[in-house]
């Protein structure tokens, strides 16, 4: 990022001498092999199997110790590079069959579109599919969004299992282009935790994103925002696997405000994931990263010194009465007398 906007500090990036050596993989995939194409067309890796034995490979007869199939397809988006991995699970019943598809990119492997269960009375290691990009679409930052699709040939009939038309992929979005973006800068880096300090709005507020290990290489990621002393959940358990130590994942957090009555109430979140590139990490070039979307919302809703006054005066406004301890009795004529002088009109 070291022609566009820095968001991880207000000065200089931050040291990343301190970071820890990198995870070891749970994954025992090959590598991908390297790819000069600048295709958007996929290409298999490999295929690996924990079935004991499809020799003799029925619906009827599956071994009791069959464990997940893994179809691996690369591509390149741009300049980044993509790994597509489609797991095969069993499922209830002898011909059922759990699909599940998940991205890498550089370090990261996340989880991409929901399952689908599939009925099979083929070889499930030898399923082909037809994995694709469309060219990016018009967005800022530029050049970053793409439409995936998914398909599964069998016998000579096509079927569409996934479809993503919001897949966000860059190896230097240029972030500066996002008019009015505001941008919360990385403060501390923990372990387990990262603070984010921006503006949203008038108001300041601390994004924190947090790491729960799960086992072996796998986390799930929550990010909080906290603001006046107030705290909120954006997001929880989202599940992320890394090649790398937690503390070489770092996000780009930014906010843009809507239209709303009052101004300044209701903005979009945007959250990206900058994890370095596993080939770079080794090299005597400079580090490279990749960039990913992972989550939005654009239900942002927080602000500071707001005028309800605007709403309009057919708005029906409420006065404070009464701050005080709740009685643990039910709602009676005596309880109900301790926040008002109205109980009587309560009781109607």
């Amino acid at each position: 990022m070291s022609r566009h906007h820095n968001p991880f500090s207000e000065t200089s990036p931050p040291d990343y001498s301190v970071v820890g050596a990198p995870l070891t993989s749970p994954w025992s995939r090959p590598p991908s092999r390297q790819s000069n194409q600048r295709s958007s067309h996929s290409h298999r890796d490999s295929v690996n199997s924990g079935v004991s034995d499809y020799s003799s490979w029925s619906p009827t007869r599956r071994d009791s110790k069959q464990v997940s199939i893994v179809h691996v397809y690369r591509l390149t988006a741009g300049s980044t590079q993509l790994q597509f991995l489609i797991n095969v699970d069993p499922g209830s019943t002898s011909d059922e069959f759990i699909i599940s598809l998940s991205m890498k990119a550089g370090c990261v492997e996340r989880k991409i579109c929901e399952p689908t269960t599939l009925k099979l009375a083929i070889d499930p290691r030898k399923l082909e599919f037809c994995v694709f990009l469309f060219p990016p679409k018009t967005s800022l930052p530029a050049g970053c969004l793409y439409a995936l699709r998914v398909w599964l040939r069998a016998n000579g009939v096509d079927h569409r299992l996934f479809s993503e038309d919001d897949l966000w992929i860059g190896d230097d979005p240029d972030f500066n282009s996002i008019a009015d973006a505001s941008f919360a800068r990385l403060h501390k880096l923990n372990p387990d935790s990262q603070v984010y300090r921006g503006r949203v709005g008038k108001a300041e507020l601390n994004f924190i994103a947090r790491w729960t290990t799960t086992g072996g290489n796998s986390y799930k990621l929550t990010l909080d925002y906290k603001a006046g002393g107030v705290g909120r959940t954006l997001f929880e358990d989202l599940e992320l696997q890394l090649d790398c130590d937690p503390q070489e994942v770092l996000f780009v957090i930014y906010t843009v405000p809507m239209t709303s009555i009052p101004p300044g109430a209701t903005h979009r979140v945007r959250l990206w994931l900058r994890c370095p590139v596993a080939a770079s990490r080794t090299s005597t070039h400079a580090q490279a990263y990749v960039y990913q979307r992972i989550w939005k919302s654009d239900e942002l809703k927080v602000g500071s010194e707001l005028d309800f006054s605007l709403l309009g005066r057919n708005v029906i406004m409420a006065v404070s009465e009464y701050h005080g301890t709740r009685p643990r009795a039910s709602l009676s004529a005596s309880s109900v007398s301790a926040y008002s002088d109205t109980a009587p009109l309560l009781k109607r």
